[in-house]
């Protein structure tokens, strides 16, 4: 099969990635196992809360949720005693969005985060704090501060844990095992997937889907480690890693958007439109809330709710272009929109999850963790089996379409050439003014005498013995056809010397000898050839007349001399 696609590669790669995930995943279930063992305290109860002078006494952050809409220009201060029971060497571990933060220790500050930004109406990021408590500090006074830096930053406040100082990164790592795997395989699979698609695409257009499915994967991965706040294993600008968080979120509608226009929205003028549509929206979206966030006028965390809205109508719309009766549907296309179906119901469940966690059920642990990593790993692996399919599909359509043209263009007998190609290479000479043209014309000498001596099998069998002497003395650029019967063309769009020509001879020649000794019959033919630049008119059934003149020509002196 004549294809420039290797499904065996394809499989490899696959099965790759999923060995990938695999070890992954084991590596993730050793970091847990190792987790378990780690002695942490969580400061969750006996806090005193006071937000902007009012204090509340004795509460438990895990239960705890603000009045009423957290804003910029609030104060919120926490009160506690560190624990008497935690190692000398000890972590204090706090999570929070888009604030400052301050610590003290018996009144000393031992932490500040974001306050210069925060003076100057900057971004300040959101992310985990790592506070190095002093050795002294069992049974002392801690007092966090927190400034709100955006509207609506948080309704309410993790519980702070305390662990060794030699673990707290390992801690910080099993917490957020399923992001850290979800991100890493997404950014990894991705990145392959991108660059496999772009060398790939250089050669064809069908890898072109390649490239949008490695980009959505690889912009879903970076938002998951930034979200889940992974990202803070490899940086800590808090600033930098929110802004990648937001901004990666919003862009990463767009291949996919693009991804379905390639897998087509057929001929409804409806269905263009709207997914062009939203396609544009969505890039003007995220274009706008990066520029007013680079200039400082609207930070880009104040458009997520906007975002919810955009993401949810686009996927809808992506389904609705693509949705059609399963009977007309190609099973890539099926594929797809089982995809897109599962997507955007994990989209819906995670804006709710997202919206209730925030402003009705703040104190959830379960409602804080995004299940879009987990979807979106899904959606991937769906996309792939989508477009293993479209590959297979197409490469199906081609070997029949190879098939059906080699059955109109193949003589069945030889395996050449037959008169319907000579008349399609006539066709194209004819049209193009600039093309020269050579043409060849053979006539088998003796089929007739064989057939009557040896029988109908033996001269078959002598038509293919010359087919392949022609085949074997001419190079890939010339066309080899047979015409019916004992008659035989080369044809060349491309004018020869004399002495080129000679050397094709010679070799016929020298193979019809050789393959005489070995038969029962002797093999020998009649030739004659033309030039384009011997025929006044651009035409090619004249050359092909001369160089058939010649032949007959020679016909007719072989046999006088034969005669004499």
């Amino acid at each position: 099969m004549n294809t420039d696609f290797n499904i065996k590669r394809y499989v490899s790669f696959v099965g790759a990635a999923l060995l990938f995930i695999s070890l992954f995943g084991f590596v993730v279930a050793v970091i847990y196992r190792n987790y378990t063992g780690i002695v942490k305290t969580e400061m969750d109860s006996g806090w005193t809360v006071t937000v902007n002078g009012e204090s509340r006494e004795n509460v438990d952050l895990s239960g705890y949720s603000f009045d009423r809409i957290i804003k910029k220009g609030d104060v919120i201060e926490l009160r506690n005693i560190v624990p008497s029971d935690i190692g000398i060497n000890s972590t204090l571990q706090i999570l929070v969005y888009l604030t400052t933060v301050d610590v003290y220790v018996d009144g000393k500050s031992i932490y500040s985060y974001g306050n210069e930004a925060y003076d100057i109406g900057r971004f300040v990021g959101s992310g985990y704090h790592f506070v190095y408590l002093p050795h002294d500090s069992m049974g002392k006074e801690i007092k966090v501060v927190l400034k709100p830096a955006e509207y609506a930053a948080f309704t309410s406040i993790p519980p702070f844990v305390i662990t060794a100082a030699d673990y707290t990164y390992t801690a910080f790592m099993a917490s957020n095992a399923s992001g850290m795997f979800a991100g890493s395989f997404l950014i990894v699979f991705g990145t392959v997937l991108s660059l496999v698609g772009i060398i790939a695409r250089l050669k064809n257009v069908i890898y072109e889907r390649l490239i949008y499915i490695g980009l959505f994967s690889l912009l879903i991965g970076i938002w998951t480690l930034c979200s889940t706040k992974v990202i803070e294993l490899f940086s800590r600008d808090l600033s930098l890693n929110s802004f990648m968080e937001y901004f990666t979120l919003y862009i990463a509608l767009v291949p996919m958007l693009v991804l379905v226009q390639k897998m087509g929205v057929g001929d409804a003028k409806w269905k263009r439109m709207s997914l062009n549509g939203v396609t544009v929206a969505t890039v003007s979206f995220s274009f706008i809330a990066w520029f007013l966030h680079f200039f400082n006028v609207v930070h880009i965390s104040s458009f997520i709710t906007m975002f919810h809205i955009i993401a949810v109508l686009s996927v809808l719309i992506a389904f609705a272009v693509g949705l059609k009766p399963f009977t007309n549907m190609r099973r890539d296309e099926l594929i797809l929109n089982i995809g897109l179906f599962e997507l955007l119901a994990f989209a819906i469940v995670d804006v709710v999850r997202f919206n209730l966690q925030k402003y009705v059920f703040p104190d959830s642990r379960i409602l804080s963790h995004s299940i879009l990593p987990e979807g979106t790993v899904i959606f991937i692996i769906i996309l792939m089996c989508s477009y293993l399919a479209y590959i297979y599909s197409l490469v199906m359509y081609r070997t029949e379409r190879e098939m059906l043209t080699k059955m109109a263009y193949q003589d069945p007998m030889t395996g050449l050439y037959n008169r319907a190609k000579c008349e399609e290479i006539f066709k194209k000479y004819n049209e193009d003014e600039s093309a020269q043209c050579t043409v060849f014309s053979f006539d088998l000498n003796g089929l007739k005498k064989v057939n009557d001596t040896y029988g109908h099998e033996a001269g078959d069998e002598l038509i293919r013995k010359f087919s392949k002497i022609l085949t074997d003395s001419f190079s890939e650029n010339w066309t080899v056809v047979r015409m019916g019967g004992d008659e035989f063309l080369v044809i060349q769009l491309r004018n020869r010397s004399d002495r080129t020509i000679s050397k094709y001879t010679d070799r016929i020649n020298q193979k019809m000898e050789e393959e005489s000794k070995s038969s029962e019959y002797p093999i020998h033919c009649s030739y004659g050839v033309a030039f384009s630049n011997e025929v006044a008119q651009h035409n090619a059934e004249k050359i092909y007349k001369l160089a058939d003149e010649r032949m007959y020509e020679m016909k007719v002196a072989t046999k006088s001399q034969r005669t004499d």
